[in-house]
C-alpha cells in the first residue's frame, strides 16, 4: 500500500467519523466549518469573590486584605483563598453551621488575637476584563464583621 491510499483511507476515516458526530451533536453548526454560535456565548461582565478585610491590626486601623500583601506566605494564599470563599458562600447563603466552623478555622490557622483584632467578610464585585491588570473591585458589600478575643 502506497502513501497515497492511506491517506484516502485516512481521509475516509475522518469523514465517516465526522459525520457521525454531526448527526449525534444535532447542531446546526458543524465545527470547524460552520462556528458563529461562538460568538454570541459572551460572558458576564463582572464576576464576585469573597475576601477577609482586616479592620484592625498591631491596634492601627487598616483596609488590607488577607490575600494581599505580606501577611500570607505564598505557600498558604491557596488555602487560605479557598477557605475563605467557602466561608463567604456559607455566610451568603445562611449555612450558619458551616460559617461557624469555618470562620473558627480561620481565625486559628491565620489570625493571632494579639495581631488581628478586627476583621471583616466583604463580597467583592470585579469587571472580568480588568481585574487581572489591577485587582480592583467595583463593589464591596460587608457580610460580617468579627472580633477575636
Amino acid at each position: 500500500m502506497g502513501r497515497a491510499e492511506w491517506a484516502l483511507r485516512i481521509a475516509v476515516a475522518f469523514c465517516l467519523l465526522y459525520g457521525a458526530a454531526v448527526v449525534v451533536q444535532r447542531s446546526p453548526e458543524h465545527f470547524p466549518f460552520f462556528a458563529w454560535d461562538l460568538f454570541v456565548r459572551v460572558p458576564r461582565g463582572t464576576d464576585t469573590d469573597y475576601g477577609i478585610r482586616i479592620v484592625t491590626r498591631d491596634g492601627e486601623t487598616t483596609t488590607q486584605y488577607l490575600d494581599a500583601g505580606k501577611l500570607l506566605n505564598p505557600a498558604q494564599k491557596q488555602n487560605a483563598q479557598q477557605a475563605v470563599q467557602a466561608f463567604g458562600r456559607a455566610v451568603q447563603h445562611g449555612d450558619a453551621t458551616a460559617a461557624a466552623v469555618l470562620q473558627r478555622w480561620l481565625a486559628k490557622a491565620y489570625f493571632t488575637p494579639k495581631r488581628v483584632q478586627r476583621y471583616e467578610l466583604v463580597r467583592r464585585t470585579y469587571d472580568l476584563r480588568t481585574h487581572g491588570e489591577c485587582h480592583c473591585y467595583t463593589r464591596e458589600d460587608v457580610l460580617g464583621e468579627y472580633k477575636l478575643q
